[in-house]
């Protein structure tokens, strides 16, 4: 298991594309393009943050610590946003009209892109379920001790199934310990019976899911 670096912030984001589309009935390759460059920003901020990782098996995994402040991934992400509206600095120096155009419509097409990419990977979410619930779940659960959740689990469709399940039981065991408090939000109802197999449960109707106290339970989950 290996940390992230931003050498292979293309790659992975890649592996994250596809297997996040993949698994829609009716989608190709051009879902997983368009997907990419929203999975490449959450890379990115994963990476920076130092929550990302990574096998020789090409699956992935983003391990966050339910008290760290991801502080570094929110920096790039507001460096991205400067850069993005950085065409717009020559209105106030005097740059020709053609010039003043050429930006503007160099960034009106990147926006465009990256909000059709933005709502290709929005999650579809049922009643309770959202980050900050899960986050009262966990600390409820927690009484200060180890709590870890996880996300963007994936693995290369080339890659021997239970990879991404080796890698995330690796680096809960690693990162976390026994007993620590685990917790997801399962992208959709089809991959509940998949955490199950990890001892996460999940509450009540909704797609989080919580395992009060990790354990090896899971460690044969094809993933």
């Amino acid at each position: 298991m290996k940390q992230a670096t931003l050498s292979r912030i293309f790659a992975l984001a890649w592996i994250s594309a596809q297997a996040f589309t993949q698994r829609r009935p009716g989608t190709g390759k051009w879902a997983a393009i368009a997907a990419y460059p929203v999975h490449l920003v959450m890379v990115l901020m994963a990476t920076m943050d130092g929550d990302l990782y990574h096998d020789s098996s090409q699956a992935m995994v983003v391990i966050r610590n339910r008290r760290a402040t991801p502080l570094k991934g929110a920096l790039a992400f507001g460096l991205l946003v400067v850069l993005f509206f950085l065409p717009t600095i020559p209105l106030a120096a005097g740059y020709t009209q053609t010039s003043i155009f050429l930006l503007l419509a160099v960034e009106v097409v990147v926006g465009i892109i990256f909000v059709i990419s933005a709502v290709s990977v929005l999650p579809h979410h049922g009643p309770g379920t959202s980050p900050a619930a899960l986050r009262k779940a966990m600390d409820a659960a927690a009484h200060g001790g180890p709590a870890v959740t996880f996300e963007l689990l994936a693995r290369t469709p080339k890659a021997q199934p239970g990879a991404g399940a080796k890698l995330l039981t690796q680096a809960i065991d690693e990162l976390a310990g026994q007993g620590a408090v685990v917790g997801c939000i399962a992208a959709n109802m089809d991959l509940i019976p998949f955490y199950n197999r990890f001892g996460l449960q999940q509450i009540g109707q909704t797609q989080l899911m919580l395992n009060p106290a990790w354990d090896a339970s899971g460690r044969r989950a094809e993933k």
